[in-house]
């Protein structure tokens, strides 16, 4: 028999043993994990500092050749981390940090503070805020209602006409 043929029986054995023993060796893993877990998340720390270019090249290359699979890192990233993200991005953008959030949504009793309806719509509760320099925070709104209050431009004008039209009042 060929070198080559005994190396594919033995990796056809090992394989055939990781599956019929597979939840006892990944116990395995998992315990031997958290008794050494200080120990190994120091070696990975120290591991990735000492390869820093190295690994960022790898990754590059990995992406440069598919897109995709940033993407998907991406997407897979946001959603594992999805509050804190938006709670980083509040606090930049309005000062507000995620109690702050809490308790101006309870002092609006947890509704939008224009319709009153506590249905955020698909991107959750918005933060408004005044557009020019300096501009302040006003409230917390739907998703509808500070899509609204943008697509008029904030101009209180256009707000007028259009509730004189919707009342079916002449413009």
């Amino acid at each position: 028999m060929s070198p080559y043929a005994d190396k594919v029986k033995q990796a056809a054995k090992v394989k055939a043993y990781y599956l019929e023993h597979k939840e006892a060796i990944r116990a395995q893993g998992k315990a031997r994990y958290q008794a050494n877990r200080e120990s190994i998340l120091a070696q990975t720390k120290a591991y990735r500092e000492t390869h820093k270019e190295e690994i960022a090249a790898q990754l590059k290359a990995k992406f440069a050749a598919n897109p995709e699979i940033r993407r998907q890192e991406g997407r897979r990233y946001y959603a594992k981390n999805r509050e804190v993200i938006l709670s980083n991005f509040k606090k930049r953008q309005y000062g507000l940090n995620a109690e702050q959030m809490r308790a101006l949504l309870a002092s609006q009793g947890g509704v939008c503070k224009v319709c009153g309806k506590d249905d955020w719509g698909p991107r959750g509760p918005m933060v408004d805020h005044d557009h020019r320099p300096g501009g302040r925070v006003r409230g917390i709104l739907c998703h509808y209602c500070n899509t609204a209050i943008g697509l008029i431009k904030e101009d209180p004008a256009i707000a007028q006409s259009i509730i004189k039209y919707l009342k079916g009042g002449e413009l």
